[in-house]
């Protein structure tokens, strides 16, 4: 790992707490508590070997490796690993310690042990985000990692899109903000970094309509009618739940106009 680049702790519990909003169990000394479903994990004081995972989670990560996660050989004994067991008599309760290299390896490692869905980091995004390492290279690594978070709904896209559609569903107005989706209108591997962050390219949608935007299933008019494809056939309105007439509920700009006749054109079907 010399000369590697990788996340410190800071960069990590960032993440944790402003983007994902994991729910930590409880802060220690020297080492922070974060739920999974099976074991919990341990961010620790470290900069550079923050993250500290149960033992049977760590031969879990030794058989099926993560590309950028690192673990170490060595165990890592401390009691302030209060819930993971104590392996050696005498020693202090027992984790293995890792480094991520990005938050892409760390976003796999989290929906791996079951902490973020793992539908949030499905292989169509990792390949995505793959194919795109060419333009997310020779940027800082806060704009790389904003980038990304975009293109998992997340981070400040997600947010500017949050304020400009008032926190509810541009179509259905709902405001549950976990049922809610951060959808690019242009798509996010089709787009350049300005256009990936750029809210005007988005649109918050419920989860079923942000799927069949995605997906090709539907588009919006100028004047913000929906546009079925024919695959949905005369069912669309009950496939997707909402009312037949239902709209955006703003009026498009000449930029979303814009944005909308691309995806209209290059991803509708």
């Amino acid at each position: 790992m010399k000369g590697i680049k990788v996340l410190d702790r800071d960069e990590i519990v960032e993440h944790l707490d402003a983007v994902l909003r994991l729910p930590m169990i409880q802060e220690r000394a020297y080492a922070r508590e974060y739920e999974a479903p099976v074991h919990p994990f341990y961010v620790k004081s470290a900069k550079r070997c923050p993250i500290v995972l149960h033992p049977d989670v760590a031969a879990d990560l030794r058989r099926q490796p993560i590309d950028g996660v690192d673990l170490e050989n060595a165990p890592y004994h401390s009691s302030n690993l209060a819930k993971f067991p104590v392996i050696i008599p005498g020693k202090e309760k027992c984790g293995y310690d890792l480094k991520v290299r990005n938050i892409e390896s760390l976003e796999a490692l989290l929906a791996r042990i079951g902490a973020i869905p793992s539908g949030l980091f499905s292989p169509d995004t990792l390949a995505e985000i793959g194919n795109a390492e060419m333009t997310l290279n020779g940027i800082s690594e806060t704009e790389r990692r904003a980038l990304i978070q975009a293109r998992l709904g997340q981070g400040c896209f997600r947010d500017r899109l949050m304020s400009y559609w008032s926190g509810k569903c541009a179509v259905t107005g709902v405001d549950i903000p976990e049922l809610l989706r951060a959808s690019h209108i242009k798509p996010w591997r089709l787009s350049d970094n300005c256009e990936r962050l750029d809210p005007e390219n988005g649109l918050l949608l419920t989860a079923n309509l942000d799927a069949a935007f995605d997906r090709g299933l539907l588009s919006f008019s100028d004047s913000g009618a929906i546009l079925f494809s024919m695959r949905l056939g005369a069912a669309a309105h009950d496939i997707l739940g909402i009312k037949p007439g239902a709209c955006l509920t703003k009026p498009l700009s000449a930029k979303q106009k814009s944005f909308l006749e691309f995806h209209r054109k290059r991803v509708i079907s």
